[in-house]
Protein backbone atom coordinates (compact mmCIF):
# COMPACT_ATOMS: atom_id res chain seq x y z
CA UNK A 1 0.00 0.00 0.00
CA UNK A 2 0.65 3.53 -1.14
CA UNK A 3 0.29 6.72 0.89
CA UNK A 4 -0.40 8.27 -2.30
CA UNK A 5 -0.66 12.75 -2.70
CA UNK A 6 -1.97 14.81 -5.30
CA UNK A 7 -1.76 19.08 -5.07
CA UNK A 8 -3.55 21.28 -7.01
CA UNK A 9 -3.29 25.02 -7.32
CA UNK A 10 -6.41 26.24 -9.09
CA UNK A 11 -6.43 29.60 -10.53
CA UNK A 12 -9.89 31.31 -11.33
CA UNK A 13 -11.19 34.37 -12.75
CA UNK A 14 -13.51 36.47 -9.82
CA UNK A 15 -15.25 38.78 -12.26
CA UNK A 16 -18.54 36.68 -13.05
CA UNK A 17 -17.54 33.83 -10.78
CA UNK A 18 -19.97 31.65 -8.36
CA UNK A 19 -17.18 30.05 -6.64
CA UNK A 20 -15.80 32.34 -4.26
CA UNK A 21 -15.26 30.84 -1.25
CA UNK A 22 -14.46 26.81 0.12
CA UNK A 23 -17.93 26.10 0.45
CA UNK A 24 -18.90 27.32 -2.96
CA UNK A 25 -16.22 25.21 -4.50
CA UNK A 26 -16.92 21.93 -2.59
CA UNK A 27 -20.67 22.28 -3.99
CA UNK A 28 -18.56 22.98 -7.73
CA UNK A 29 -17.12 19.50 -7.41
CA UNK A 30 -19.99 18.00 -5.75
CA UNK A 31 -21.81 18.34 -9.65
CA UNK A 32 -20.35 15.13 -10.31
CA UNK A 33 -22.97 12.94 -8.48
CA UNK A 34 -19.86 10.13 -8.15
CA UNK A 35 -18.00 12.72 -5.62
CA UNK A 36 -19.31 13.43 -2.16
CA UNK A 37 -17.53 15.70 0.48
CA UNK A 38 -18.11 15.81 4.44
CA UNK A 39 -15.99 18.11 6.38
CA UNK A 40 -12.24 16.77 5.15
CA UNK A 41 -12.74 13.68 3.33
CA UNK A 42 -14.07 12.53 0.19
CA UNK A 43 -16.19 9.61 -0.97
CA UNK A 44 -16.09 8.42 -4.71
CA UNK A 45 -17.89 6.19 -6.63
CA UNK A 46 -18.67 4.39 -3.30
CA UNK A 47 -15.75 2.41 -3.46
CA UNK A 48 -12.30 5.30 -2.37
CA UNK A 49 -12.02 7.22 0.88
CA UNK A 50 -9.67 10.62 0.00
CA UNK A 51 -8.42 13.30 2.55
CA UNK A 52 -8.95 16.22 1.45
CA UNK A 53 -8.00 19.85 2.28
CA UNK A 54 -8.46 23.15 0.83
CA UNK A 55 -7.15 26.64 0.89
CA UNK A 56 -8.25 29.79 -1.24
CA UNK A 57 -7.57 33.78 -1.48
CA UNK A 58 -7.07 35.76 -3.52
CA UNK A 59 -4.27 36.91 -6.01
CA UNK A 60 -2.25 40.02 -4.96
CA UNK A 61 -2.33 42.36 -7.82
CA UNK A 62 -4.64 40.26 -10.40
CA UNK A 63 -8.74 39.79 -10.64
CA UNK A 64 -8.36 36.05 -9.39
CA UNK A 65 -9.07 34.26 -7.24
CA UNK A 66 -7.27 30.71 -5.98
CA UNK A 67 -7.63 27.33 -4.30
CA UNK A 68 -4.84 24.92 -2.97
CA UNK A 69 -6.09 21.70 -2.48
CA UNK A 70 -5.00 18.48 -1.78
CA UNK A 71 -5.93 14.79 -1.87
CA UNK A 72 -4.40 11.92 -0.21
CA UNK A 73 -5.44 8.36 -0.08
CA UNK A 74 -3.54 4.55 0.92
CA UNK A 75 -3.32 2.59 -2.67
CA UNK A 76 -2.23 -0.44 -4.31
CA UNK A 77 -2.30 -1.09 -7.97
CA UNK A 78 -5.72 -2.99 -7.53
CA UNK A 79 -7.57 0.57 -6.66
CA UNK A 80 -5.25 3.43 -8.02
CA UNK A 81 -6.81 3.83 -10.94
CA UNK A 82 -10.25 4.76 -8.99
CA UNK A 83 -8.13 7.57 -7.17
CA UNK A 84 -6.57 8.36 -11.04
CA UNK A 85 -10.45 8.62 -12.34
CA UNK A 86 -11.71 11.28 -9.44
CA UNK A 87 -8.83 13.36 -10.32
CA UNK A 88 -9.98 13.39 -14.25
CA UNK A 89 -13.14 14.25 -12.73
CA UNK A 90 -12.13 17.26 -10.39
CA UNK A 91 -9.79 18.50 -13.16
CA UNK A 92 -12.53 18.10 -15.76
CA UNK A 93 -14.57 20.59 -13.64
CA UNK A 94 -12.34 22.35 -12.92
CA UNK A 95 -11.95 23.40 -16.48
CA UNK A 96 -15.83 23.44 -17.62
CA UNK A 97 -15.80 26.33 -14.59
CA UNK A 98 -12.87 28.23 -16.40
CA UNK A 99 -10.38 27.24 -13.68
CA UNK A 100 -6.66 26.81 -14.30
CA UNK A 101 -4.53 24.08 -12.31
CA UNK A 102 -1.20 23.91 -11.80
CA UNK A 103 0.26 20.72 -10.29
CA UNK A 104 2.55 21.26 -6.71
CA UNK A 105 2.79 17.65 -6.36
CA UNK A 106 1.91 14.55 -7.55
CA UNK A 107 3.03 11.25 -6.00
CA UNK A 108 0.98 9.08 -8.68
CA UNK A 109 3.46 9.98 -11.16
CA UNK A 110 6.35 9.45 -8.64
CA UNK A 111 4.82 6.18 -7.69
CA UNK A 112 4.42 4.86 -11.58
CA UNK A 113 8.37 6.43 -12.12
CA UNK A 114 9.34 4.48 -9.38
CA UNK A 115 8.21 1.32 -10.82
CA UNK A 116 9.50 1.82 -13.92
CA UNK A 117 12.99 2.74 -13.06
CA UNK A 118 14.15 -0.99 -12.49
CA UNK A 119 12.62 -2.01 -15.14
CA UNK A 120 14.36 0.65 -17.35
CA UNK A 121 17.42 -0.15 -15.29
CA UNK A 122 17.74 -3.89 -16.14
CA UNK A 123 17.02 -3.54 -19.50
CA UNK A 124 19.78 -1.19 -19.77
CA UNK A 125 22.21 -3.41 -17.65
CA UNK A 126 21.26 -6.34 -20.13
CA UNK A 127 22.05 -4.20 -23.39
CA UNK A 128 25.41 -3.50 -21.89
CA UNK A 129 26.05 -6.97 -20.70
CA UNK A 130 24.66 -8.36 -24.38
CA UNK A 131 27.38 -5.73 -26.04
CA UNK A 132 30.03 -6.32 -23.39
CA UNK A 133 30.10 -10.64 -23.60
CA UNK A 134 29.77 -10.80 -27.23
CA UNK A 135 32.09 -8.04 -28.13
CA UNK A 136 35.11 -9.43 -26.07
CA UNK A 137 34.33 -13.21 -26.92
CA UNK A 138 34.27 -11.78 -30.71
CA UNK A 139 36.84 -9.49 -31.25
CA UNK A 140 39.03 -9.03 -28.09
CA UNK A 141 40.21 -5.82 -26.09
CA UNK A 142 40.32 -4.08 -29.10
CA UNK A 143 36.92 -4.14 -30.05
CA UNK A 144 36.06 -0.34 -29.12
CA UNK A 145 38.95 0.58 -31.59
CA UNK A 146 37.92 -1.91 -34.44
CA UNK A 147 34.06 -2.50 -34.09
CA UNK A 148 32.25 0.36 -33.25
CA UNK A 149 29.87 2.96 -35.56
CA UNK A 150 31.83 6.80 -35.53
CA UNK A 151 28.40 8.08 -33.22
CA UNK A 152 29.29 5.03 -30.75
CA UNK A 153 33.09 5.61 -30.65
CA UNK A 154 32.78 9.21 -30.26
CA UNK A 155 30.82 9.38 -27.81
CA UNK A 156 33.36 7.75 -25.63
CA UNK A 157 36.02 9.83 -26.70
CA UNK A 158 34.13 12.61 -25.85
CA UNK A 159 32.74 11.70 -22.39
CA UNK A 160 33.96 14.33 -19.47
CA UNK A 161 34.82 10.66 -17.73
CA UNK A 162 37.72 8.88 -19.39
CA UNK A 163 37.23 4.52 -19.38
CA UNK A 164 39.99 2.92 -17.04
CA UNK A 165 39.56 -0.20 -19.27
CA UNK A 166 37.62 -1.78 -22.06
CA UNK A 167 34.80 -2.55 -20.51
CA UNK A 168 33.94 0.36 -18.76
CA UNK A 169 33.96 2.29 -21.81
CA UNK A 170 30.35 1.13 -21.94
CA UNK A 171 29.35 3.21 -19.08
CA UNK A 172 30.65 6.36 -20.56
CA UNK A 173 27.77 6.13 -23.31
CA UNK A 174 24.37 7.61 -23.51
CA UNK A 175 21.16 5.10 -23.32
CA UNK A 176 20.67 5.90 -26.76
CA UNK A 177 24.13 5.44 -28.02
CA UNK A 178 24.29 1.91 -26.64
CA UNK A 179 21.82 1.58 -29.57
CA UNK A 180 23.88 3.06 -32.43
CA UNK A 181 26.49 0.44 -30.96
CA UNK A 182 24.04 -2.59 -31.92
CA UNK A 183 21.66 -0.85 -34.81
CA UNK A 184 23.89 2.01 -36.44
CA UNK A 185 25.11 0.47 -40.08
CA UNK A 186 28.99 0.92 -40.53
CA UNK A 187 31.46 -0.22 -43.11
CA UNK A 188 34.58 -2.07 -41.94
CA UNK A 189 36.87 -1.35 -44.49
CA UNK A 190 37.48 2.47 -45.63
CA UNK A 191 34.95 2.97 -49.22
CA UNK A 192 38.28 4.56 -50.52
CA UNK A 193 39.68 1.20 -50.32
CA UNK A 194 37.09 -0.64 -52.34
CA UNK A 195 37.46 2.41 -54.85
CA UNK A 196 41.40 1.80 -55.05
CA UNK A 197 40.66 -2.12 -55.53
CA UNK A 198 38.41 -1.80 -58.43
CA UNK A 199 40.62 0.66 -60.28
CA UNK A 200 43.05 -1.83 -59.70
CA UNK A 201 41.48 -4.46 -61.21
CA UNK A 202 41.35 -5.75 -64.64
CA UNK A 203 38.86 -8.75 -64.60
CA UNK A 204 35.84 -8.74 -62.53
CA UNK A 205 36.70 -12.14 -61.66
CA UNK A 206 39.92 -11.01 -59.72
CA UNK A 207 37.27 -9.62 -56.61
CA UNK A 208 36.26 -11.41 -53.98
CA UNK A 209 32.78 -11.08 -53.55
CA UNK A 210 32.56 -11.01 -49.65
CA UNK A 211 35.52 -8.79 -49.48
CA UNK A 212 33.47 -6.66 -51.56
CA UNK A 213 30.60 -7.04 -48.86
CA UNK A 214 32.51 -6.04 -45.93
CA UNK A 215 32.48 -2.58 -47.63
CA UNK A 216 28.75 -2.06 -47.49
CA UNK A 217 27.74 -0.39 -44.23
CA UNK A 218 25.76 -3.56 -41.86
CA UNK A 219 24.97 -3.10 -38.32
CA UNK A 220 26.22 -5.35 -35.95
CA UNK A 221 22.78 -6.63 -35.26
CA UNK A 222 23.08 -7.62 -38.80
CA UNK A 223 26.36 -9.24 -39.14
CA UNK A 224 26.40 -11.18 -36.12
CA UNK A 225 22.89 -11.62 -34.62
CA UNK A 226 20.61 -11.62 -37.49
CA UNK A 227 21.00 -15.46 -38.20
CA UNK A 228 20.22 -16.47 -34.19
CA UNK A 229 17.86 -14.16 -33.29
CA UNK A 230 14.57 -13.93 -36.10
CA UNK A 231 14.35 -10.20 -35.65
CA UNK A 232 15.43 -6.99 -37.74
CA UNK A 233 17.65 -4.42 -36.56
CA UNK A 234 14.86 -1.87 -37.23
CA UNK A 235 12.39 -3.75 -35.01
CA UNK A 236 14.76 -3.07 -31.93
CA UNK A 237 16.06 0.21 -32.73
CA UNK A 238 12.80 1.47 -33.16
CA UNK A 239 11.39 0.11 -29.56
CA UNK A 240 14.83 1.49 -28.50
CA UNK A 241 14.13 4.86 -29.25
CA UNK A 242 10.55 5.17 -28.02
CA UNK A 243 12.14 3.25 -24.36
CA UNK A 244 14.89 6.43 -24.27
CA UNK A 245 11.82 9.31 -24.75
CA UNK A 246 10.05 7.28 -21.37
CA UNK A 247 12.96 6.83 -20.15
CA UNK A 248 13.43 10.90 -20.23
CA UNK A 249 10.09 11.49 -18.72
CA UNK A 250 11.36 9.55 -15.71
CA UNK A 251 14.53 10.19 -15.29
CA UNK A 252 13.91 14.14 -15.62
CA UNK A 253 11.14 14.25 -13.10
CA UNK A 254 8.41 14.62 -15.71
CA UNK A 255 4.95 13.32 -15.25
CA UNK A 256 4.38 9.61 -15.74
CA UNK A 257 0.84 8.01 -16.30
CA UNK A 258 0.05 4.82 -15.83
CA UNK A 259 -0.22 4.36 -19.84
CA UNK A 260 3.69 5.37 -20.13
CA UNK A 261 4.44 2.78 -17.18
CA UNK A 262 2.78 0.17 -19.35
CA UNK A 263 4.28 1.31 -22.24
CA UNK A 264 7.42 0.94 -20.59
CA UNK A 265 6.68 -2.54 -19.87
CA UNK A 266 5.82 -3.35 -23.29
CA UNK A 267 8.60 -2.15 -25.03
CA UNK A 268 11.36 -3.53 -22.48
CA UNK A 269 9.52 -7.20 -22.85
CA UNK A 270 9.38 -6.51 -26.66
CA UNK A 271 13.24 -6.37 -26.54
CA UNK A 272 14.16 -8.00 -23.75
CA UNK A 273 12.88 -11.50 -24.87
CA UNK A 274 15.42 -10.60 -28.20
CA UNK A 275 18.52 -9.91 -25.94
CA UNK A 276 18.13 -12.38 -24.03
CA UNK A 277 17.87 -14.82 -26.83
CA UNK A 278 20.77 -13.37 -28.22
CA UNK A 279 22.99 -13.89 -25.09
CA UNK A 280 21.79 -17.18 -24.96
CA UNK A 281 22.51 -17.94 -28.50
CA UNK A 282 26.56 -16.30 -28.72
CA UNK A 283 27.71 -19.81 -28.57
CA UNK A 284 26.17 -20.41 -31.77
CA UNK A 285 28.40 -17.61 -33.75
CA UNK A 286 31.65 -18.83 -34.98
CA UNK A 287 34.94 -17.01 -33.49
CA UNK A 288 38.16 -17.57 -33.55
CA UNK A 289 39.28 -20.09 -30.79
CA UNK A 290 42.02 -17.82 -29.50
CA UNK A 291 39.42 -15.47 -28.36
CA UNK A 292 37.66 -18.05 -25.70
CA UNK A 293 39.87 -17.14 -22.98
CA UNK A 294 38.09 -13.87 -23.54
CA UNK A 295 34.93 -15.48 -22.01
CA UNK A 296 33.72 -12.71 -18.69
CA UNK A 297 30.10 -12.14 -18.63
CA UNK A 298 31.41 -10.99 -14.99
CA UNK A 299 33.40 -8.22 -16.07
CA UNK A 300 30.25 -6.20 -16.68
CA UNK A 301 29.25 -5.04 -13.35
CA UNK A 302 25.70 -4.04 -12.97
CA UNK A 303 24.89 -0.38 -12.13
CA UNK A 304 25.01 -0.10 -8.27
CA UNK A 305 20.94 -0.49 -6.84
CA UNK A 306 21.83 2.54 -4.65
CA UNK A 307 21.23 4.47 -8.20
CA UNK A 308 17.27 4.33 -7.95
CA UNK A 309 17.26 5.07 -4.13
CA UNK A 310 19.27 8.15 -4.53
CA UNK A 311 16.86 9.31 -7.71
CA UNK A 312 13.78 8.77 -5.69
CA UNK A 313 15.53 11.16 -2.95
CA UNK A 314 16.30 13.51 -5.47
CA UNK A 315 12.88 13.50 -7.26
CA UNK A 316 11.25 14.64 -3.53
CA UNK A 317 14.06 17.42 -3.03
CA UNK A 318 13.35 19.03 -6.77
CA UNK A 319 9.76 18.46 -6.21
CA UNK A 320 10.10 20.75 -3.03
CA UNK A 321 11.97 23.27 -4.82
CA UNK A 322 9.26 23.62 -7.02
CA UNK A 323 6.55 24.10 -4.12
CA UNK A 324 9.29 26.78 -2.97
CA UNK A 325 9.90 28.47 -6.00
CA UNK A 326 6.12 28.53 -6.42
CA UNK A 327 5.74 30.04 -2.49
CA UNK A 328 8.15 32.51 -3.69
CA UNK A 329 6.87 33.87 -6.50
CA UNK A 330 9.68 32.51 -8.12
CA UNK A 331 8.57 30.57 -11.46
CA UNK A 332 8.50 32.83 -13.80
CA UNK A 333 10.56 36.62 -14.72
CA UNK A 334 10.06 39.23 -17.07
CA UNK A 335 12.62 38.95 -20.29
CA UNK A 336 12.94 40.31 -23.54
CA UNK A 337 12.17 38.32 -26.47
CA UNK A 338 14.26 38.41 -30.12
CA UNK A 339 11.38 40.29 -31.27
CA UNK A 340 11.63 42.96 -28.57
CA UNK A 341 8.38 42.09 -27.02
CA UNK A 342 8.43 41.42 -23.05
CA UNK A 343 7.17 38.07 -21.61
CA UNK A 344 6.78 36.31 -18.72
CA UNK A 345 9.43 33.08 -19.40
CA UNK A 346 9.77 30.15 -16.77
CA UNK A 347 12.54 30.44 -14.63
CA UNK A 348 15.04 27.00 -14.70
CA UNK A 349 15.62 25.15 -11.85
CA UNK A 350 19.22 26.22 -12.19
CA UNK A 351 18.62 29.75 -12.37
CA UNK A 352 16.32 29.58 -9.53
CA UNK A 353 19.42 28.01 -7.33
CA UNK A 354 21.65 30.58 -8.26
CA UNK A 355 18.44 32.73 -7.35
CA UNK A 356 18.33 31.32 -3.51
CA UNK A 357 22.29 32.17 -3.37
CA UNK A 358 22.07 35.22 -4.60
CA UNK A 359 18.97 36.83 -2.56
CA UNK A 360 20.59 34.94 0.33
CA UNK A 361 16.74 33.11 1.08
CA UNK A 362 18.65 31.14 3.30
CA UNK A 363 20.62 33.17 5.51
CA UNK A 364 24.11 31.35 3.93
CA UNK A 365 25.27 29.46 0.78
CA UNK A 366 25.60 25.80 2.64
CA UNK A 367 22.57 24.14 2.13
CA UNK A 368 22.39 26.29 -1.45
CA UNK A 369 25.58 24.80 -2.11
CA UNK A 370 25.23 21.04 -1.62
CA UNK A 371 21.68 21.33 -3.56
CA UNK A 372 23.86 22.35 -6.59
CA UNK A 373 26.30 19.56 -5.98
CA UNK A 374 23.42 17.06 -5.86
CA UNK A 375 21.92 18.43 -9.03
CA UNK A 376 25.50 18.42 -10.64
CA UNK A 377 25.72 14.89 -9.58
CA UNK A 378 22.09 13.74 -10.40
CA UNK A 379 23.02 14.77 -14.35
CA UNK A 380 26.09 12.90 -14.19
CA UNK A 381 24.38 9.67 -13.24
CA UNK A 382 21.46 10.43 -15.58
CA UNK A 383 23.67 11.46 -18.94
CA UNK A 384 27.24 9.80 -18.59
CA UNK A 385 26.24 6.30 -16.01
CA UNK A 386 28.79 7.05 -13.52
CA UNK A 387 30.44 4.16 -11.51
CA UNK A 388 30.28 4.51 -8.22
CA UNK A 389 30.95 2.70 -4.60
CA UNK A 390 28.11 2.35 -2.46
CA UNK A 391 29.36 4.46 0.42
CA UNK A 392 29.83 7.54 -2.18
CA UNK A 393 26.08 7.10 -3.15
CA UNK A 394 24.74 6.69 0.42
CA UNK A 395 26.20 10.19 0.85
CA UNK A 396 24.26 11.70 -1.73
CA UNK A 397 20.97 10.13 -0.69
CA UNK A 398 21.39 11.55 2.98
CA UNK A 399 22.34 14.75 1.46
CA UNK A 400 19.41 14.67 -0.70
CA UNK A 401 17.19 13.54 2.24
CA UNK A 402 18.34 15.93 4.48
CA UNK A 403 17.86 19.16 2.03
CA UNK A 404 14.28 18.05 1.38
CA UNK A 405 14.01 17.71 5.19
CA UNK A 406 15.11 21.15 5.71
CA UNK A 407 13.21 22.83 2.57
CA UNK A 408 9.93 21.03 3.55
CA UNK A 409 10.80 23.13 7.24
CA UNK A 410 11.37 26.05 5.39
CA UNK A 411 8.08 25.92 3.10
CA UNK A 412 6.46 25.53 6.69
CA UNK A 413 7.67 28.25 8.19
CA UNK A 414 6.86 30.57 4.93
CA UNK A 415 3.37 29.63 5.38
CA UNK A 416 2.66 30.97 8.63
CA UNK A 417 4.08 34.23 7.81
CA UNK A 418 1.58 37.40 7.04
CA UNK A 419 2.72 40.16 5.92
CA UNK A 420 1.14 43.95 5.47
CA UNK A 421 2.43 46.24 3.24
CA UNK A 422 1.28 49.56 3.53
CA UNK A 423 1.92 52.19 0.59
CA UNK A 424 3.67 55.57 0.60
CA UNK A 425 0.45 57.61 0.27
CA UNK A 426 3.35 61.14 -0.41
CA UNK A 427 5.09 60.19 -3.75
CA UNK A 428 5.30 63.02 -5.90
CA UNK A 429 2.50 63.69 -8.48
CA UNK A 430 5.58 63.73 -11.56
CA UNK A 431 6.14 60.11 -10.31
CA UNK A 432 2.51 59.10 -11.27
CA UNK A 433 2.57 55.17 -11.47
CA UNK A 434 5.44 54.85 -9.30
CA UNK A 435 4.76 52.76 -5.72
CA UNK A 436 6.66 53.02 -3.10
CA UNK A 437 6.78 50.87 0.47
CA UNK A 438 5.12 53.25 3.15
CA UNK A 439 5.62 50.66 5.74
CA UNK A 440 5.64 46.95 6.33
CA UNK A 441 4.60 44.82 9.03
CA UNK A 442 5.01 40.99 9.61
CA UNK A 443 2.85 39.00 12.02
CA UNK A 444 4.58 35.88 13.13
CA UNK A 445 2.26 33.22 15.10
CA UNK A 446 1.33 36.44 17.52
CA UNK A 447 4.02 38.74 17.05
CA UNK A 448 3.89 41.51 14.74
CA UNK A 449 7.17 43.19 14.00
CA UNK A 450 7.46 46.69 11.75
CA UNK A 451 10.22 46.12 9.34
CA UNK A 452 11.61 49.77 9.18
CA UNK A 453 14.64 48.43 7.00
CA UNK A 454 12.39 47.41 3.93
CA UNK A 455 10.60 51.52 3.86
CA UNK A 456 13.86 52.44 1.37
CA UNK A 457 12.83 54.56 -0.88
CA UNK A 458 12.74 51.83 -3.86
CA UNK A 459 10.59 52.73 -6.81
CA UNK A 460 8.39 49.52 -7.94
CA UNK A 461 5.92 49.94 -11.66
CA UNK A 462 3.18 47.82 -9.95
CA UNK A 463 2.00 45.57 -6.86
CA UNK A 464 3.33 42.10 -8.11
CA UNK A 465 6.84 43.77 -8.07
CA UNK A 466 6.47 44.39 -4.13
CA UNK A 467 5.28 41.19 -3.67
CA UNK A 468 8.73 39.81 -5.51
CA UNK A 469 10.38 41.67 -3.43
CA UNK A 470 8.38 41.03 -0.08
CA UNK A 471 8.60 37.53 -0.57
CA UNK A 472 12.56 37.30 -1.18
CA UNK A 473 13.69 39.93 1.38
CA UNK A 474 11.47 38.32 4.48
CA UNK A 475 10.56 34.69 3.11
CA UNK A 476 6.78 34.55 2.82
CA UNK A 477 4.71 33.00 0.72
CA UNK A 478 3.14 35.13 -1.59
CA UNK A 479 -0.72 34.50 -1.22
CA UNK A 480 0.10 35.54 2.46
CA UNK A 481 1.21 39.35 1.48
CA UNK A 482 -1.51 41.84 1.99
CA UNK A 483 -1.25 45.55 -0.03
CA UNK A 484 -3.36 48.39 1.75
CA UNK A 485 -3.29 51.48 -0.29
Amino acid sequence: MEELKVEYLILMDKEGAYCDNKQAFNKLLQVCSDIKISSNKIKYKSALNVDYLIKCGEVEGKDQRFFHVSFGSTCDHSNIDTFVSLLKDIKKIVHKSGGQPEILRDDISSYYSNLSYPKIHSIENLMRKLIATFMLRKVGKSWVKDSSPTDFKSAVDNSKRKPSGYMNALYQVDFIHLSDFLFKPYAVNDVSKLFKKISDTEKVEELDLDDLKDHIPRSNWFRYFSEIVECEDSYLNKRWSELYELRCMVAHNSIVSKQEYEKIGSLIGDIEEKLEKAIQEIDKITIPEDDQELVAESVVSNINSKYGEFLVSWKSLDQLLKVLANSLNMTNRNATLKNGMRSKVIIPRHVFIKMLSKKNIFGDDEVVNTIRNLYSFRNQLVHEAVSLEVGELDSFIVQAKDCSNYIASYIEKLEQKRVEVFLDDNVPEYMNGILRIGRVVVHDGEEAIDREDLVNNLEFSDENEIVDFICQAIGVAAHNVLIHE
